[in-house]
């Protein structure tokens, strides 16, 4: 769990479900006291099962993202401050909404990261980011310049679609953009916007396991439901399009976040701003499940663990959810 005021809290959630060890990552920050030090992402990454030592990536409101490298004491059972090693800093300029993100497969760990240079968006992407912790001088990175006609991007993904590593992106004048990252061109877009006139600015999307489905969110009260599939004007080619497939609509505007079920995509959970988790069938797109009452402010993330679901608020509660675990 990270915070606006800079630190990262790690819980012990087999049996004692407390927490057993506090990050401050402000600590790391320049000593401008007026720097923002809010972290708005932060991810694990484990590079040997076998070994008890991890790696911590996390992106502050400041334009920073820091890798931090936390060894385990000799008992290899809990961590402290002092098994904490800063080891990369990698200054963005990019104080907006958009997250990193991180992609894991079984031969790879890849990360994007949103960039602004000289006031231009673009996308950094590390396709092997283990060499970016392990120091590797010939580590890699992509930048991709994202269009200037679609504003800020609000959200990226990164997928592998047909082998390939892609980004999936929102943006802040209602577009939906797939990205190559190998040529760093646009495979394919779709507007979302109803209108010139009334521009829709969405806020957050998710992507099922292959990418076929793009769930995305906006400040409007409904969710739009994307295929993904190779274009039908050329059926004979690779090129990909995006159509849109279903409108599902919500009570109270404002969609924050999605995420799909990872082990079998058959469940879409959103929350929004009203603080409500609402599951979905990925099937129908009906609603099963309304969750309401224990956060009281907008909900800013979600992330399944096996089958459970956690879910972080603004008024600083962590939540876990074992609906439909079956």
């Amino acid at each position: 769990m990270s915070d606006q005021a800079g630190s990262i809290d790690f819980w012990e959630l087999k049996r004692s479900r407390r927490e057993v060890f506090s990050l401050s990552v402000s600590s790391f920050h320049s000593r401008d006291r007026s720097e923002q030090t809010g972290i708005i992402w932060s991810e694990v990454l484990f590079l040997s099962s076998g070994n008890q030592s991890f790696y911590l990536i996390s992106q502050c409101r400041n334009g920073n993202v820091y890798f931090f490298q936390m060894e385990a004491n000799k008992e290899m059972r809990s961590y402290h401050s002092e098994d904490c090693r800063l080891i990369v800093k990698v200054e963005t300029n990019f104080t907006a909404f958009c997250k990193c993100d991180l992609l894991s497969t079984e031969r790879n760990h890849s990360l994007v990261v949103p960039a602004d240079e000289n006031g231009s968006c673009f996308f950094w992407v590390y396709p092997n980011v283990a060499d970016v912790v392990l120091k590797v001088e010939s580590a890699s990175k992509l930048e991709i310049a994202c269009p200037t006609q679609y504003g800020l991007a609000m959200s990226a993904k990164l997928a592998l679609i047909e082998g390939m590593l892609r980004i999936v992106a929102a943006f802040e004048i209602g577009a939906v953009v797939v990205f190559c990252c190998d040529s760093k061109a646009v495979l394919t877009k779709i507007s979302l916007q109803p209108d010139e006139q009334n521009p829709c600015t969405l806020t957050c999307l998710a992507c099922n396991r292959d990418c076929s489905t793009i769930a995305v969110g906006s400040v409007e009260n409904h969710i739009q439901i994307i295929s993904l599939r190779h274009s039908t004007s050329h059926p004979n080619s690779s090129q990909l399009e995006l159509t849109k497939a279903k409108t599902v609509s919500l009570p109270k505007p404002g969609v924050s976040c999605l995420e799909f079920r990872p082990d079998d995509d058959r469940l879409l959970i959103s929350a929004g701003w009203d603080s409500t988790i609402r599951y979905f069938s990925s099937r129908t797109y009906k609603t099963f499940a309304v969750l309401d009452g224990l956060h009281t402010s907008t909900v800013v993330a979600l992330r399944f663990h096996g089958k459970t679901l956690f879910s972080a608020c603004k008024d600083g509660k962590v939540a876990s959810w074992s609906l439909f675990c079956e």
